[in-house]
């Protein structure tokens, strides 16, 4: 369901015709926002056991320890979902702020370390 909403509405967000070359950029920016997210959980909807890496990808990442001495379930694709669109979300406000090319940098490096 939310892979079917997050697609519907990047489509909307993509095929929005709009005169002013900063809001197809902003409508552009917001497309691709929802499409990693749609793709993120269409992955995950994919998945057989999403705290087995090696089930769908092939790579072992493994488990996170608790601090009990044993090891939690780790929900990597929701991490490696939330570093691909977190930056996306903050260009987004910062167009929307009219910010320029290097607050928009500056506050996705700020964001990322």
């Amino acid at each position: 369901v939310a892979c079917g909403v997050f697609t519907v509405s990047a489509l909307i967000f993509l095929f929005k015709e709009r005169s002013h070359v900063k809001a197809k950029q902003y409508n552009f920016v917001t497309a691709l926002m929802n499409f990693v997210a749609a793709a993120a959980y269409f992955l995950m909807a994919l998945q057989p056991d999403p705290t087995t890496p090696e089930a769908f990808f092939g790579v072992v990442v493994g488990s996170a320890p608790d601090g009990q001495g044993s090891f939690r379930d780790l929900y990597w694709l929701r991490y490696l979902s939330w570093a691909a669109t977190t930056p996306l979300i903050l260009l987004d406000m910062g167009m929307l702020a009219g910010f320029d090319f290097w607050e928009n940098f500056l506050l996705i490096v700020l964001d990322i370390t």
